[in-house]
């Protein structure tokens, strides 16, 4: 740049330029760049068909393609695994409601038999209390001195041994602390029995274990008081 300034190149009377020789060595230079074989140039001159190929284009296809194949072998599992928990959930709340069921039915089984043993224990009670009612009764008629409701009879043929049974040879007892009843005595007799092993003799019935004789065939021992 320094020789295109300077005094020698350049004439202030003259028109004329001369050229510098680092110009021309340029110029070669650029042209041996062009002619020059180590750089391929021809890409530079590839037109857009040759520059994207349908073999490019077919090899990205096939490399996406395993990538859609793998997007819906992943839905459908997907899917598997949300029919398989739908089934599970399902599973489970028939298993609950069934379970439920059964509770509800042994519950009320359960409760049905308290009830029937209430009712049981409650029969149970009633009867034992009208056991021990009766059993009370009978103690008490036991213990009880018998209502004089017989017909009143007075001894005309005396003494009358008192015996522990209507018959003859039965043993003697007392009565009113007496071994027999006197004439002119008279007894509240609550049955007259005729003797079972001698036909004709007769006996009056005067309290528990305790009778006389008052009569054989037709002789009279002791009459009834008009």
């Amino acid at each position: 740049m320094k020789k295109l300034y300077d005094d020698d190149l350049m004439d202030n009377d003259d028109e004329t330029v001369t050229i510098p020789d680092f110009v021309e060595d340029k110029t070669e230079t650029k042209t041996s760049m062009t002619d020059s074989t180590s750089v391929d140039m021809s890409i530079f001159k590839m037109s857009d068909d040759e520059l994207y190929d349908d073999d490019d284009l077919d090899d990205d296809d096939s490399v996406l393609e395993p990538r859609k194949k793998g997007s819906g072998a992943t839905i459908t599992l997907c899917l598997i695994l949300i029919f398989l928990l739908l089934a599970t959930a399902g599973a489970a709340v028939y298993y609950a409601l069934k379970q439920r069921t059964a509770y509800q039915d042994a519950n009320t089984k359960y409760l049905q038999l308290q009830a029937n043993q209430e009712a049981f224990q409650k029969q149970l009670a009633e009867k034992d209390a009208l056991i021990e009612e009766l059993n009370k009764q009978i103690e008490e008629l036991k213990n009880a001195t018998p209502a004089v409701t017989g017909s009143r009879y007075v001894v005309t043929d005396g003494p009358l041994t008192f015996r522990v049974t209507p018959t003859f040879d039965s043993e003697t007892t007392t009565y009113e602390g007496k071994s027999s009843a006197q004439n002119g005595e008279t007894y509240t007799v609550l049955e007259v029995i005729d003797d079972q092993y001698d036909e004709g003799r007769r006996w009056a019935k005067i309290a528990e274990d305790v009778y006389f004789q008052i009569g054989y065939m037709d002789a009279v021992w002791a009459e009834p008081v008009n």
